[in-house]
């Protein structure tokens, strides 16, 4: 069986984990029909089933506020200042409507694996985004790349680009 006709059948995502081997279609079922005959899979009537617990699930999209704002490096000095002014100022936020993550902390790599609505990278990179100050909407979020906020906070014209965009993910 191929990769497509299996895909007719799972509509899930599945995940291979650190220990699990490959084997071709045809050894694996080589080698259930010989466990079988020997018996292997037999249960005596004596004998305790042990029922087993579930594996864990792993999660497909991880929560945060409404808002995402993903950083480079943990922002200090100027940067967390100028970025303060941005968030409780200009777009009048509360501490409650945003999350703030550090690259070195994120836990994923698509823009599908989260459940916010807004996201913006300062000075990091995301699968698939590469432009900067421009609005890209993916999976119904809009997530805007810019650069690091200590770039911005000592340039006048990066902070121009960047609040025209803002404007346009947040309007009034």
């Amino acid at each position: 069986m191929t990769l497509g006709e299996l895909s007719m059948f799972i509509n899930e995502e599945l995940y291979l984990l650190a220990n699990d081997v490959l084997k071709p279609i045809e050894e694996a079922t080589s080698e259930i029909e010989q466990a079988e005959e020997s018996e292997e899979f037999l249960i005596e009537e004596q004998e305790e089933v042990k029922i087993l617990e579930p594996v864990k699930e792993i999660p497909k999209s991880q929560t945060f506020n409404n808002v995402l704002f993903i950083t480079d490096k943990p922002l200090a000095g100027i940067a967390l200042e100028t970025f303060n002014k941005l968030v409780f100022n200009a777009l009048k936020l509360k501490d409650t409507d945003f999350t703030v993550l550090n690259q070195d902390d994120i836990t994923f790599s698509k823009a599908d694996e989260i459940n916010s609505k807004k996201i913006i990278l300062f000075g990091t990179s995301f699968s698939g985004f590469q432009q900067k100050y421009k609005l890209q909407t993916v999976s119904e979020k809009l997530i805007l790349l810019a650069d690091s906020m200590d770039r911005i906070a000592g340039n006048k014209d990066l902070k121009t680009e960047l609040w025209l965009n803002l404007q346009l993910m947040f309007p009034s």
